[in-house]
C-alpha cells in the first residue's frame, strides 16, 4: 500500500471523535486527506474491504468540504465501481451489455443504410420528375406549334375559299347579267 494512503486509512480507523472547534485537529486531518487519485482509490479499496467506508465519508464530511468528498468519490468509488464492472464475476453482464451495444450498432447501421437508400431513391425520383416536366413542356410546345400550323393551314384554306367565293360571285354576277341581256334580246 502507498505510504500516504496507509496514513489516511490509519487516521480514519483511529479517529473516533472530531472536535470542529479544534482547528489544529481539523488541519491535520485535512493534510492527511490531501492525496492524489491513485491514493484515493487505494484508500477506498482498503476501507471498503473492511467495511469502514462510512467512517471515511464521516471524517471527510466533518473535517473537509464537499470538494474533498467529491474527489474521493470520483477517484476512489468511481474507479472501484469501474473495476467491478470489468471484474470476472460481472463478465456476463458486461457481455450482455456489449451484445446490446452491438445490436444497437447494427440497427444504427441499418438505419443509416436505409436512410441513404431512401435519399438516393428520392434523388432519382426528383431527377425523373425533372425529366418528365421537361418532356411535358417540350410536348406542349410541339403540340402548340402543330396546332398553330394547322390553324394557319385552315386560315390559308379559308382565305383561298373566300377568294374563290368572291370569284364565283363575280362570275355569278356576270352570268346573271348575261342572262338578263339574253332575256332582253329574246324578248
Amino acid at each position: 500500500m502507498i505510504d500516504k494512503a496507509q496514513r489516511v486509512v490509519d487516521m480514519v480507523r483511529a479517529t473516533k471523535q472530531i472536535d470542529k472547534a479544534n482547528m489544529d485537529q481539523i488541519c491535520k486531518i485535512q493534510d492527511i486527506l490531501n492525496v492524489n487519485g491513485d491514493e484515493a482509490e487505494t484508500v477506498w479499496k482498503a476501507l471498503k474491504a473492511t467495511g469502514e467506508i462510512n467512517n471515511l465519508v464521516w471524517v471527510i464530511a466533518c473535517a473537509s468540504g464537499f470538494d474533498t468528498l467529491e474527489f474521493y468519490m470520483k477517484y476512489g468509488w468511481m474507479k472501484y465501481i469501474t473495476e467491478q464492472i470489468y471484474d470476472k464475476t460481472n463478465e456476463a453482464v458486461y457481455k450482455e451489455l456489449q451484445w446490446a451495444f452491438d445490436k444497437q450498432s447494427e440497427k444504427d447501421t441499418e438505419l443509416r443504410e436505409t436512410a441513404k437508400s431512401l435519399s438516393q431513391k428520392e434523388a432519382e425520383l426528383e431527377a425523373r420528375e425533372t425529366i418528365l416536366a421537361r418532356r411535358e413542356i417540350e410536348y406542349r410546345l410541339k403540340t402548340e406549334r402543330a396546332a398553330g400550323k394547322k390553324v394557319q393551314v385552315l386560315r390559308d384554306r379559308i382565305s383561298d375559299l373566300e377568294e374563290k367565293l368572291a370569284a364565283e360571285k363575280r362570275l355569278n354576277g356576270r352570268a346573271k347579267l348575261v342572262v338578263k341581256l339574253m332575256d332582253r334580246k329574246t324578248a
